[in-house]
């Protein structure tokens, strides 16, 4: 009975989980179709992204988000924390995250931020690089370039250092080409449909976040009887 109520959870979170992948991949056809089809002429990275943006020294405690919680790759990124600021990178909504170093690179560890407060500052590892789209380009672009497989390939092939601790530096990847279209409105339209997508996959994985601590808070007092499983349908029941 317990876990037939809490699968129900489990259940819900994988619906979304599923609903935000299936956005991503949509988007992703559309941008490769539309946006970046090899036969478009190429720009240097740089021209398209800011790399590394500076960003005030952000308030105590700031959210953070670690290697580990970085996904590979996502639309969202799933959790986050809050610690004092001791260094890192800093980003901001908008920003996309690229791990840098291996093998989180290869492994595909990229996500968009966009779970901060308004105006909210965070932090992350050194081993990020920020990419912000500059102006007239959308900002989810800049998500959609970091987790292009010819970007990222080229990106792995210019990483240097030791066997097991080889990194790639952002004035590195500066000048990569990248196959991009010129026509603004087609850009604009593809900026409104990918915000309002990447805003309910915010949603959703907020909803998941919820869900996910339900679960867990009901699971101890189920097993030791503090909740009867009626109860406890109740509160399912309510965020279903």
């Amino acid at each position: 009975a317990i876990a037939e109520v809490l699968g129900a959870l489990d259940d819900k979170i994988a619906a979304n989980r599923k609903l935000v992948t299936t956005a991503e991949s949509y988007l992703r056809a559309i941008f490769d179709r539309d946006l970046a089809s090899t036969d478009l002429p190429t720009s240097p990275l740089d021209s398209i992204v800011q790399l590394n943006p500076k960003r005030p020294a952000p308030k105590d405690p700031a959210p953070l988000i670690p290697m580990q919680a970085l996904p590979t790759p996502g639309i969202t990124i799933p959790e986050f924390t809050r610690d004092t600021p001791k260094g890192g990178v800093r980003f901001t909504n908008g920003d996309t995250l690229l791990a840098r170093i291996t093998p989180c690179l290869e492994n595909g560890k990229t996500a968009f931020v966009g779970s901060l407060a308004e105006g909210e500052i965070g932090i992350g590892s050194t081993e990020y690089i920020v990419l912000r789209s500059i102006e007239p380009y959308p900002l989810e672009v800049s998500y959609f370039i970091a987790t292009d497989a010819t970007f990222r390939a080229e990106a792995i092939r210019r990483m240097t250092g030791t066997s097991g601790r080889q990194r790639v530096k952002a004035q590195d990847v500066a000048k990569v080409p990248i196959h991009l279209t010129s026509d603004r409105a087609a850009m604009r339209q593809f900026g409104d449909l990918a915000r309002s997508c990447f805003q309910h996959a915010e949603i959703l994985s907020a909803e998941s976040r919820t869900l996910a601590s339900l679960r867990d808070t009901l699971l101890p007092a189920l097993m030791d009887g503090t909740i009867r499983v009626k109860d406890a349908e109740t509160h399912v029941e309510e965020v279903l």
